[in-house]
């Protein structure tokens, strides 16, 4: 996912800035006041419940009844009713202590037949402790566990509501009795949910995880959009946005990625959806800009030009104010996304040397790729990959970029691409699998917009949340946790179910800056990625997009 990981706290948005050179040229400063973020009120809290999907009750929290503790020796535990989303919920009181786990055990009075689920979820509510892996296991009537791992998630103190488990992400644990590893879904007699240590290291910790609508359900049968939903304009906030992306601009000509980040930092794909925004705002004539966004454009890309390495990537990371390179760990999504840039960047304005940096990375992206297909385990930076060979008209490998896609990460039960592929699936839910991969699927190239309509329509039941006190509601991108700005905003760019209330929640988040926030609120828990209020260049991007048009070539 895009959440960069910083460490600290954020502090307030910063004062008005006067949009001077966004859009078609220079324009006179009005004499009234311009209008200013934000420019809409938030919107009137939906009738959507939540969770968002609601399939079979595995186990009621409602009540103790097939509940019991167990523990590890020199570890303790207990079980007790508290407040849940709706009723009740079942608490769990851990101290590991010189032990290694406790967990909830809930025995099914009769065994249940699972078969025909491919989606789990059960909501989750952590509390201050260390960091600890949270596994939910079933067992069979022969004594077959199979369990999934959720690390780091206990620190999380609000309710986690309807976290999303495929069933592909269950793999064999252990068995007691029978040498059998391969569980019998159609009599699961069981359910764990166990907090232990991630490592050997670990040593300790105690806290309280509180468990509630524990459910199942066959995704493969939700019904999809029919439509994709148009974008909706804001003339105004995309201006702010792009005047906010140039304020962001050091005299090294990068952006720096977060605003109130203590060590500023600059990431190639912030730098990358800058450049993109700058790109289409800007204004050239005879490659001589002519308005502010070109001129920030051209100091963007002079910079990202020059820092090109000979065999045709990038650095990750710069410090946006000296240039100096910080992290270069060749990581493809990102690398696709400046070629990408580059080239849309060169036909805007003319530079040669521009589209030779974009073939460059290209030829760089291409040397990466297996006999498959595949750039890499992730599906992210493969599909990043294509969008950059397409746009660098380098058809027949963009065709195999796009058979890998849809012959081997297509999950045609969840009706959604998994998030990776590595030996085996990495199944979890992830927005860009769902609304980068929208675009994809009804390229030209591909042409199965149906499947972009269903993975739409898969996140935006299983990543529906809302933010700390519920009054709005947005997506996150794998947990979910929390708002997040720049999913929510990819979201809406592809015009998934319900785009325009979500349309409306971003322009009402939308800082007097013209910046956007990375979230609602602060998580340090980095279990479903890194969530805070520092105002950042990839949402104020994703804003912009979704006001406009999809970053991607569409043709």
């Amino acid at each position: 996912m895009r959440r960069i990981r910083v460490i600290g706290l954020s502090l307030a948005a910063g004062c008005l800035l006067l949009v001077v050179g966004c859009g078609g040229g220079n324009t006179a400063t009005p004499e009234a006041p311009p209008e200013v973020p934000p420019f809409v009120a938030a919107p009137p809290i939906p009738t959507w419940s939540l969770p968002a999907w609601s399939g079979q009750t595995l186990a009621a929290c409602e009540d103790l009844s097939g509940w019991s503790v167990e523990k590890d020796t020199g570890s303790l535990g207990s079980l007790a009713l508290v407040d849940g989303l709706q009723g009740k919920a079942i608490e769990l009181t851990w101290d590991i202590g010189s032990g290694q786990w406790v967990q909830a055990r809930c025995d099914f009075s009769a065994p249940l037949d699972l078969s025909a689920k491919d989606l789990f979820g059960l909501s989750l509510r952590g509390s201050a402790s260390e960091a600890r892996r949270v596994s939910v296991m079933f067992r069979d009537a022969d004594g077959v566990f199979f369990g999934a791992d959720l690390d780091g998630i206990n620190p999380i103190s609000r309710w986690m509501i309807n976290l999303p488990l495929p069933k592909r992400l269950f793999y064999h644990y252990f068995s007691v009795g029978t040498p059998n590893t391969q569980i019998d879904w159609s009599r699961i007699s069981g359910l764990f949910i166990a907090v232990k240590a991630i490592s050997a290291a670990d040593s300790g910790g105690s806290g309280r995880l509180a468990i509630d609508q524990i459910q199942a359900d066959a995704a493969g049968l939700w019904t999809a959009a029919a439509n994709f939903e148009p974008i909706l304009p804001h003339a105004r906030a995309s201006q702010f946005a792009c005047a906010y992306l140039q304020a962001q601009q050091q005299e090294s000509g990068l952006l720096q990625s977060w605003k109130e980040e203590a060590s500023p930092r600059g990431y190639l794909y912030d730098e990358a959806l800058g450049l993109l925004v700058l790109s289409r705002e800007g204004v050239w004539v005879n490659q001589t800009a002519v308005n502010d966004a070109a001129q920030a454009a051209d100091r963007l890309a002079g910079f990202l030009i020059a820092q090109q390495k000979a065999d045709g990537h990038w650095a990750r990371a710069w410090n946006p104010h000296s240039g100096q390179q910080l992290t270069d760990d060749g990581w493809v999504g990102d690398q696709a996304w400046g070629a990408l840039a580059m080239k849309e960047y060169s036909l805007k304005s003319g530079s040669a040397g521009a589209a030779l940096k974009a073939e460059a990375c290209a030829q760089w992206l291409i040397s990466q790729m297996d006999a498959s297909g595949k750039i890499a385990p992730s599906t992210e930076g493969t599909l990043d990959t294509f969008w950059a060979l397409t746009s660098t008209h380098h058809g027949t490998e963009a065709g195999r970029v796009r058979d890998y896609l849809l012959g081997t990460v297509w999950d045609a039960d969840l009706h959604t691409f998994w998030r990776g592929y590595g030996t085996s699936p990495d199944p979890v839910v992830a927005m860009d699998c769902a609304s980068w991969a929208s675009f994809f699927l009804r390229h030209p190239a591909v042409q199965h917009p149906e499947m972009g309509r269903e993975a739409l329509s898969f996140v935006r039941r299983t990543l529906l949340t809302t933010n700390h006190d519920g009054t709005l509601q947005g997506f996150d991108g794998m947990g979910p946790v929390s708002l997040w700005a720049e999913g929510t905003g990819q979201y809406v760019c592809a015009g998934g179910p319900d785009a325009a209330y979500f349309r409306d929640v971003l322009l009402s988040l939308q800082r007097p800056d013209g910046g956007m926030p990375g979230s609602t609120e602060d998580w340090s828990s980095t279990a479903y990625g890194w969530l805070s209020t520092y105002t950042g260049v990839a949402p104020t991007a994703w804003l912009y997009f979704a006001l406009t048009r999809a970053p991607f070539p569409m043709d």
